[in-house]
């Protein structure tokens, strides 16, 4: 089995400088004046490796003259109970604003710990800085399975987002922040839902697939010529991700387009991390596979029940079209298509070597 091979120019995609980011203006542009407005919620949402922290760094780059900013990945904290997780946000807030860690001192629990931290915020973060605060929560899907803590999060959002709400003294306090979410959508395959969490919270902002002429761009900045642009978006969907390994490994290994897609769905793809993962996750959910089977093997799309429709979308998998459903791209057609089949027979050896033997 050969791993993804992975170069330092794709590594380095996100650097500010980098020459392979492809700018999406149209919702760079809206979700930039989102997060300008005062008191915004804005939420950046989408699958995995589509492109989100990429494009948050560069709008705080764009903001950073007239706002302090501070980010926080939920990667790091502190996820044993829903006040161990306040109490860390308040802190890792104020050690990224290098302001003293005032937690014991505003934190009360016979208030509980919703209002504490509302509390530290209003009482102190708020007062202390000295312009507006961009807060960028990064990676909050790792609370969504964690139903108390998720209840409790989201209720805390949805409470400091009323209270920039108004003409009171209050609301002019909080309207000095503004709160950028920023989440994996894949999460969503493994819960019992078929909405988001946080729907009805802000402003929600779904990072696209490439155009074909952003694709287009793309493969100039690698110097890459004769590639057919649409055949590039039909085989890969114009995922970010997949778009960019694929130029970076045609220009690595000096290969054509055509050599590629004869291994894309191998287990020498160099796309192979980025599908195992998603295979992974579909055999940890009989339902969710038996879904995307009946779509990567239909020759039309297909509808299945609006929780899997729901989740397959959260996951990047599939494009809507109506209420049917259709593989993103002929590489998940061809891959799942393979690995379903697999599995069957698997399913096959085992049942007959379970079966008495005739004597």
């Amino acid at each position: 089995m050969t791993a993804s091979l992975v170069s330092p120019l794709l590594e380095n995609l996100r650097e500010l400088n980098s020459p392979f980011y492809i700018e999406r203006q149209a919702i760079e542009s809206d979700c930039y004046q989102a997060i300008l407005k005062p008191g915004s919620l804005v939420r950046l949402k989408g699958p995995q490796q589509i492109g989100k922290t990429s494009l948050v760094e560069r709008l705080l780059v764009r903001v950073s003259k007239e706002y302090c900013t501070a980010v926080l990945s939920f990667n790091l904290a502190e996820l044993t109970n829903t006040t161990r997780m306040f109490k860390w946000l308040c802190a890792a807030v104020s050690q990224e604003l290098e302001l003293p860690n005032q937690v014991t001192t505003f934190w009360d629990d016979t208030f509980g710990s919703n209002q504490s931290a509302t509390t530290y915020f209003e009482k102190y973060i708020l007062k202390a800085i000295q312009q507006p605060l961009i807060l960028v929560l990064d990676n909050i899907d790792v609370v969504f399975d964690k139903p108390e803590l998720q209840e409790n999060f989201c209720r805390l959002l949805r409470h400091w987002n009323d209270l920039t709400k108004g003409i009171n003294h209050r609301a002019a306090i909080w309207r000095q922040l503004s709160l950028v979410l920023v989440h994996a959508t894949d999460k969503y395959s493994s819960l019992d839902i078929n909405c988001s969490p946080l729907a009805g919270i802000g402003c929600a902002f779904s990072l696209p697939e490439f155009s074909e002429t952003e694709i287009d761009e793309l493969a100039k900045r690698y110097s890459l010529t004769n590639i057919n642009i649409r055949e590039v978006k039909h085989y890969l969907g114009g995922h970010p991700y997949l778009v960019s390994s694929a130029f970076d490994y045609l220009h690595q290994q000096q290969l054509s387009l055509e050599d590629l897609l004869k291994i894309a769905s191998t287990e020498k793809s160099p796309f192979g991390n980025h599908l195992r993962g998603h295979l992974e996750t579909l055999q940890q959910n009989p339902e969710l596979w038996l879904g995307f089977k009946e779509i990567v093997t239909s020759e039309k799309p297909v509808r299945v029940s609006s929780s899997e429709t729901f989740k397959l979308q959260s996951m990047g998998l599939v494009k809507i079209e109506g209420d049917l459903c259709s593989p993103l791209c002929e590489l998940y057609r061809q891959y799942f298509s393979l690995r379903l089949q697999e599995k069957r027979r698997s399913f096959g050896s085992l049942f007959n070597f379970l079966q008495p033997k005739r004597s």
